[in-house]
């Protein structure tokens, strides 16, 4: 009878051990798992370094990295057209199309000094340009063709039931702010938005679209025109 108990005693005490043991292991690890983290912490453990600041050299505004290689990817894939004789590219999408003025589309005044074949010899068909896309037109003037000298370019009339409004704004272009004079003109069955941009040098730039919406689209265009050497 003695040694039943004292079995039964050594049982009970074996299982006492075992619960308070696994008791405590649990406590230990359910302490350890609630430990606070100390503030920011978390955040220094995840944290990513931030690409550095870099000045616009368009703007002269401090602007992020990632920022600027967001404005490139604008223009990624598209073609570039340049121009060696009047020094200058311009960037345009793929789909789009770049037309030289042709001889044909060169005039001069009756008194003028010189012949259209003569003309088109020495300023050729670089100095009007137009890059043609689904979206509108961009026609570039070069100095030689200041107030269509030689090569007419853009709107020549107006209907008499057009209706024009007139609006200006800001572009950007090769790191310099200069006023577009925007025309937007409304015949009986059809829109045309106008936009032109001259430059110091007397380059002249026309874009035009079906819609505002669109005009922007060919304002990416021009703010890509950049001189070159």
């Amino acid at each position: 009878m003695d040694k039943q108990i004292s079995v039964k005693a050594a049982v009970v005490l074996i299982m006492a051990v075992m619960v308070s043991t696994i008791a405590i292991v649990w406590f230990a690890m359910d302490a350890r798992r609630n430990v606070a983290m100390a503030p920011g912490e978390a955040e220094k453990d995840n944290f990513i370094p931030k690409a550095p600041a870099e000045k616009s050299p368009e703007t002269g505004k401090t602007e992020d990295k990632a920022s600027s290689e967001i404005k490139e990817d604008v223009y990624n894939g598209w073609n570039t057209y340049v121009n060696d004789l009047y020094k200058y590219k311009i960037k345009y999408p793929v789909t789009g199309t770049v037309k030289e003025a042709e001889k044909v589309a060169f005039s001069v005044s009756a008194d003028s000094a010189i012949t259209i074949d003569e003309a088109y010899k020495k300023y050729t068909g670089k100095v009007c340009v137009t890059v043609e896309t689904k979206d509108g037109t961009v026609t570039i003037s070069a100095p030689p063709n200041t107030q269509n000298y030689f090569v007419i370019y853009g709107r020549t009339g107006m209907g008499v039931d057009t209706k024009v409004t007139k609006s200006e704004e800001k572009i950007n272009i090769s790191g310099k702010e200069y006023t577009v004079k925007i025309s937007d003109v409304k015949d009986p069955d059809s829109r045309s938005v106008e936009a032109t941009v001259s430059l110091e040098d007397k380059t002249t730039i026309l874009y035009t679209a079906s819609t505002p919406e669109k005009s922007q689209i060919m304002k990416k265009v021009v703010e890509s025109f950049e001189r070159i050497k």
